[in-house]
């Protein structure tokens, strides 16, 4: 019995790095002032909450996000880049705020972006059997099904509209594996 558990632990323990990462994430984006409110409640820009939940899925090393020149954009998923986390609604969501924090209107539509994440394409804002890190919170309207937003691209303009309804954040928390969520009300 006890060997049985110690190995539970084991399993447990080892198994943990696959399920919460997120760990080296990066960016040296600096978003326009005036959408200071994509920021979540600790003020991380959509780009680094990108940078992290990308991160969480990614079998090795950190994950980056950026700066875009003139005329860039972000690439859509591939073959190498995609993953169930880089498919997620959310992740989409905040690179789509993360292109229009630094000026650019021009975002991609979700039907690219999710074609080319393959047999990652997910259809929900995060997938289940990953945890985001306990220090990053996802602002609410990054929740949106990008299906939703006018022309099925994100829209900054519904983001704000989400974002002052006064449903701030979705909070991690750790339960059967997948994240659950908690509502915060903004003050």
């Amino acid at each position: 019995m006890v060997r049985s558990l110690k190995w539970t632990l084991f399993t447990l323990w080892t198994a943990l790095p696959a399920l919460v990462r997120g760990g080296n994430a990066t960016t040296d984006v600096v978003c326009q002032s005036t959408f200071s409110w994509m920021n979540n409640g600790n003020n991380q820009s959509p780009c680094l909450v990108a940078a992290v939940l990308s991160g969480v899925c990614a079998t090795a090393g950190g994950w980056n996000v950026p700066a875009l020149g003139p005329n860039d954009a972000y690439s859509t998923p591939n073959s190498s880049t995609a993953n169930a986390c880089v498919c997620s609604w959310a992740v989409y969501n905040l690179l789509g705020a993360c292109t229009v924090c630094q000026g650019s209107p021009d975002v991609d539509n979700w039907a690219p972006y999710n074609a080319g994440c393959g047999s990652f394409a997910i259809d929900t804002y995060w997938p289940t059997n990953y945890t985001v890190p306990n220090n990053t919170l996802l602002p609410y309207w990054a929740s949106t099904d990008p299906l939703k937003w006018p022309g099925g691209s994100f829209n900054s303009d519904n983001a704000s509209a989400i974002h002052s309804q006064g449903i701030a954040l979705l909070l991690p928390s750790v339960e059967h594996g997948s994240i659950c969520t908690f509502l915060s009300r903004k003050k």
